[in-house]
């Protein structure tokens, strides 16, 4: 199934939560997960969302919110006329990309919005992992969704972000989200990962780990 013959078809009845689409873009065979690294808020405080909701700068899962109010044409549109050409991806790769009805269109749409725009890369949102709530906002649903990297090459920098790479999910860079950490557990367990899920570990922090050396 194509994206242009499907481009009409309407999406799904709407809860009325605020949505966000996260990308669990996972190489089996290096046992790497694509993790960007967040610029963050600089007043932002030091818990997951800081200050007055203010986020700090941290490492996770690429991805962003959804925006409801835009149609699937206008995302569409966005993706080919604006992404593409500045990332330097040949459309045909978008064009031609195959797209599974599991997925909303708009999710899919957002995700390969984020995925571009975060790391420079052409992801394709292959099936929905799980849902998550969050925390802090009992009115915001978590998607994550299994990522495909089809084509593109890694941007370290994008307006939101300030790094891009591949991790070992054994290695997780010290300052990645508690609530990421959390998901690609979970996401390495849907996948039939439990040998890497009890495996997951964060690296220290840079300082601390000075310190103890020099004890």
């Amino acid at each position: 199934m194509r994206i242009m013959p499907n481009i009409l078809t309407p999406i799904q009845d709407i809860t009325g939560c605020a949505r966000t689409i996260q990308l669990f873009t996972f190489d089996p065979d290096s046992q790497k997960v694509l993790l960007v690294h967040e610029k963050g808020d600089e007043k932002a405080g030091t818990k997951e969302l800081g200050t007055k909701g203010k986020k700090p700068a941290g490492s996770g899962l690429p991805g962003g919110g959804v925006d409801e109010n835009k149609s699937e044409e206008i995302l569409y549109e966005r993706i080919l006329r604006s992404l593409l050409p500045v990332y330097r991806i040949d459309e045909i790769f978008f064009r031609e990309m195959p797209w599974d009805a599991e997925v909303e269109l708009k999710l899919f749409l957002t995700a390969i919005t984020e995925g571009i725009e975060e790391t420079g890369l052409l992801i394709r949102p292959t099936r929905i992992l799980f849902e998550d709530g969050n925390s802090f906002n009992h009115n915001h649903k978590v998607i994550v969704a299994l990522g495909q990297v089809i084509a593109g090459n890694i941007s370290k920098r994008s307006i939101e972000t300030d790094g891009c790479d591949w991790f070992d999910t054994c290695s997780l860079p010290w300052d990645t989200y508690h609530s990421h950490v959390r998901r690609i557990i979970r996401a390495l367990k849907v996948l039939g990962r439990d040998d890497l899920a009890v495996k997951v570990m964060v690296q220290e922090k840079p300082e601390e780990k000075k310190t103890l050396e020099a004890v």
